[in-house]
């Protein structure tokens, strides 16, 4: 029997929300959380609110104590308790998993033991990502299947391909973003991918790179005879997940093309990956050659770039775009060089199919497709 994944949980937290109403009613009054800060090599970040508590997120938890951690943790339960799952038997929660999506869990954690002459035997303890998916298993009482290496996008797909064998019925999936200090910023700053400038202009013809932003997500992806067994409220349906690694155009536009499943599920509404830097350009030749009529929105201009967890957070918006039956705009694109159907304003619609988009800065080309239950 065709095994169905639906999306039944859902959380998030960034620079402009606490928690995820927070954050998608900020993205409706399109608020920016992108604000200055005191770096060598950034200008501005996106930045959680100072009212964030770390020591709170972390509590009961193997977690190294740093922001990235929290923020995973705060977003895995938020998503957790909206699904209102709580797998008891044994069989059960060797039905239930989690993937993870995050880059080392401390920047300064990473170089700094590099440096130091006494090297601290706890070190991968402290920056390995697996810990986090560990301890989102632990919270959603999970004894399935665990990944720790992938990231955005490709970890939805890495937990719908899972549900799709059979090998679980229930995952977590979630993503969080590092905190932004000097380490990261330096680093990126010297891939020449950051803007210099205090905003991200997606699409725009004077875009300049992009602005890093704090933050987590978290999605629940479930079979659908389970969800509607329990009396789930299930947000949406995914129905396709492509990916292509350092390829051609065309192949990349393929992956697109392969998210939506099959020609039911033409999405109407596109959250494209919009990072503001030169992969703009590609990404929009990708969208006018699959879907040229879509309207076409992004949310980094508003939160940052979330890194690894980029194409979850906007997965997680993209969902509610379908269910709130509004599209949050692009901000800050005031003159685009490309001829897409872009959302410059609060727009009300009524599409039932999104796809969302992730380019990793213009080498790895994923999508995803959700769509409305009939």
């Amino acid at each position: 029997m065709k095994r169905r994944v639906v999306v039944t949980g859902l959380g998030m937290i960034s620079s402009i929300g606490l928690t995820l109403a927070d954050s998608w009613n900020a993205l409706c009054r399109k608020e920016i959380g992108i604000i200055p800060v005191h770096s060598p090599y950034i200008k501005a970040a996106g930045k959680i609110p100072q009212s964030f508590s770390l020591e709170s997120a972390l509590e009961n938890t193997q977690q190294a104590k740093n922001l990235q951690n929290a923020l995973f943790i705060d977003a895995t339960i938020q998503a957790i308790y909206d699904a209102g799952y709580a797998p008891e038997t044994e069989s059960e929660q060797v039905k239930c998993g989690v993937v993870e999506s995050l880059l080392a869990s401390s920047t300064k954690d990473l170089f700094e033991p590099l440096i130091s002459s006494s090297f601290d035997r706890q070190f991968w303890l402290k920056i390995a990502g697996g810990i986090a998916a560990s301890n989102a298993a632990v919270i959603a009482q999970a004894k399935g299947p665990c990944s720790s290496i992938a990231g955005g996008l490709q970890s939805i797909g890495d937990a719908y391909f899972t549900i799709k064998r059979g090998e679980a019925d229930y995952m977590v999936v979630s993503g969080g973003s590092p905190e932004i200090d000097d380490n990261l910023a330096g680093f990126l700053n010297g891939m020449n991918i950051l803007s210099p400038d205090n905003e991200i202009r997606p699409f725009g013809r004077e875009r300049n790179g992009t602005i890093l932003g704090e933050g987590a997500a978290s999605i629940v992806l479930e079979e659908f005879e389970h969800a509607k067994a329990r009396g789930a409220r299930i947000y949406a349906e995914v129905n396709g997940f492509g990916s292509k690694f350092n390829v051609k155009l065309e192949e990349k536009n393929a992956a697109v093309l392969k998210a939506s499943g099959n020609e039911e599920f033409t999405p109407g509404i596109i959250f494209a990956n919009g990072s503001g830097g030169e992969e703009d350009a590609v990404e929009a030749e990708i969208i006018k050659k699959s879907y040229p009529n879509a309207k076409v929105s992004c949310i980094k201009s508003s939160i940052g770039h979330l890194l690894s967890a980029a194409g979850i957070s906007e997965s997680v918006i993209a969902i509610l775009s379908l269910n709130q039956k509004i599209v949050p705009p692009i901000l800050a694109l005031k003159d685009s060089e490309f001829d897409l159907n872009f959302v410059t304003k609060i727009t009300k619609h009524k599409e039932k199919c999104a796809l969302v988009h992730d380019m990793r800065f213009g080498t790895h080309s994923s999508a995803v497709t959700y769509s409305l239950l009939e």
